[in-house]
C-alpha cells in the first residue's frame, strides 16, 4: 500500500515584541559661542580628590541593588528614567518586578520609593526567601533569563502581558519562562 503522507509541523506562532521602550532623547542643539570670559576662580580642591556626595536632608535618595542601579528589564530602565519629565512610567511599569525582584514604586524616588530621609542610598538586598529571576549567559555576560526570541521577552515581559501560563513553557532559551521567572512560579527562591 502506498505510504501515508505525514502533515508538516506546524510553524510556532510569532509574537510582536513588547512595547516597553526607553524614550529616543533629542540631539542636542547648539548655539553659536557668545560667553564672557569667566572671573571666577578655579577650584581649590586637586583633581585627584573626589569630593564626597554628600545629600541633603530631607532629598530622597533612589534605592541600589548590591551598590548598583536598581533597574527593570534592562540598565536603561533604571529610576532615572522612570523620572522621565512628561512621561508617566511610573503608572504604567512602577509595578513591574525588575532586578532584586523590586518594583520602582519601591526603589525609585519618581515613583514614590526610595529614601526621603536622604541620609545615604538605600542598599536593596531581598531577604533570603524572596524570589529572584534566574540569569543566563550571552556573549560570556550573565545577564536577566530571556526566551529564545530575545532580551524583549524576558520575565517583565511575560507578567505584564500575563502570559506565564499559555507561553510560559515555551519559547525555550536555557530554561522557560516558568522555570525562570518569579512571576510564572520559577526563579531562585532560596
Amino acid at each position: 500500500s502506498p505510504p501515508t503522507p505525514v502533515p508538516p509541523s506546524p510553524s510556532p506562532p510569532t509574537r510582536s515584541p513588547p512595547t516597553l521602550s526607553p524614550p529616543t532623547p533629542a540631539p542636542p542643539t547648539q548655539s553659536p559661542a557668545t560667553t564672557a570670559p569667566s572671573t571666577a576662580s578655579p577650584p581649590t580642591q586637586s583633581p585627584a580628590t573626589p569630593v564626597p556626595e554628600t545629600p541633603i536632608p530631607g532629598q530622597c535618595v533612589d534605592g541600589t541593588v548590591d551598590g548598583e542601579a536598581w533597574f527593570l528589564q534592562k540598565a536603561e530602565f533604571n529610576c532615572e528614567w522612570f523620572g522621565t519629565p512628561g512621561e508617566d512610567f511610573c503608572g504604567r511599569f512602577g509595578d513591574f518586578t525588575g532586578e532584586a525582584a523590586m518594583k520602582a514604586q519601591d526603589v525609585c524616588c519618581a515613583c514614590g520609593g526610595g529614601n526621603a530621609g536622604g541620609a545615604a542610598p538605600v542598599p536593596v538586598t531581598p531577604p533570603p526567601a524572596q524570589c529572584r529571576d534566574l540569569r543566563i549567559e550571552v556573549d560570556g555576560e550573565m545577564v536577566p533569563w530571556h526566551d529564545v526570541d530575545g532580551p524583549s521577552w524576558d520575565c517583565a515581559a511575560y507578567e505584564a502581558q500575563n502570559i506565564c501560563k499559555s507561553e510560559g513553557d515555551k519559547w525555550r532559551n536555557v530554561h522557560v519562562a516558568q522555570e525562570a521567572c518569579c512571576a510564572c512560579g520559577g526563579g531562585d527562591r532560596s
